[in-house]
């Protein structure tokens, strides 16, 4: 399934979820908030401003809360990326 975010949003791909041999879904020891764009949505553009997205696909980053899960990728808001993180 193809996913373009609308004006204003990102898709990005999180951390994979560990699971046991047996099915059993495995508690993260600390939950992180970090993941990689796979898809960028197009600027805001109202009569006063326009917000443009600040990171590009590829880009590490940190964010505060996620929107929705689509196909494991969360949705999330421009305003809530927190960081880029550069190796």
């Amino acid at each position: 399934m193809k996913v373009k975010p609308l004006p204003g949003y990102v898709l990005v791909e999180g951390e994979k979820t560990k699971t046991s041999q047996g099915g059993i879904v495995l508690a993260k020891e600390v939950e992180k908030n970090e993941g990689i764009v796979v898809a960028v949505g197009e600027s805001i553009v109202t009569e006063q401003m326009t917000l443009k997205c600040p990171v590009k696909v590829g880009e590490k980053v940190v964010y505060k809360v996620y929107e929705d899960e689509i196909d494991g990728k969360k949705l999330i808001r421009f305003v809530d990326l927190m960081a880029v993180i550069y190796d």
